[in-house]
């Protein structure tokens, strides 16, 4: 029998429709729908789930879903609510907060035309600071979950252009340095 690795290397592309989520894993006409990606995503795994024991029970492997077709990506590639991928989505969400506070920061200096450095400018960054980080300031919780589904929706959507163009900026192989 095939390794069970078949299903799980096939793509899953998270859409928002309204609402909701849609994962689709369309290489096996498996698709799921839920109101967080978390939520599509298990309705999803357990559709597979039940796609295997069907093919056990009818004595088949997964290579009959799409023999001939390559893979679209290596084995865990897109293992959309793994915990790697969650880790990804918080260190985006951290360096995001940098860049805010750095932005917040930037337009206090702007606005009071404050000079760096000045005693002025460091207290009302303190204060600031202080005031975001005031629990009676925070998002509510399901305000900070859909920020999250919405932020790892972008995430999955632009990963593969991020992928590719990371490659540009790797050093060369051995084989490809200039030889002097």
């Amino acid at each position: 029998m095939a390794d069970q690795a078949d299903l799980d290397s096939f793509e899953v592309v998270i859409q928002r429709e309204q609402t909701q989520y849609l994962a689709k894993l369309a290489r096996a006409g498996l698709f799921a729908v839920g109101q967080t990606v978390a939520e599509a995503m298990e309705k999803l795994e357990k559709k597979k789930q039940d796609l295997r024991a069907e093919l056990r029970a009818a004595g088949l492997d997964e290579s009959v879903i799409a023999p001939n077709a390559p893979q679209a990506l290596p084995v865990g590639a897109v293992a959309v609510a793994a915990p790697s991928t969650l880790g990804g989505i918080a260190s985006f969400a951290g360096k995001l907060a940098l860049l805010v506070v750095a932005i917040i920061v930037l337009g206090y200096a702007a606005s009071f035309r404050l000079t760096m450095g000045g005693p002025d400018f460091w207290r009302r960054v303190e204060s600031e600071l202080a005031r975001v980080a005031d629990p009676k300031n925070d998002l509510p919780e399901a305000k900070k979950q859909e920020l999250l589904s919405e932020i790892h929706v972008v995430v999955e959507r632009w990963r593969p252009f991020v992928r590719e163009a990371a490659g540009l900026f790797a050093p060369p192989s051995p084989s490809e340095a200039p030889h002097h």
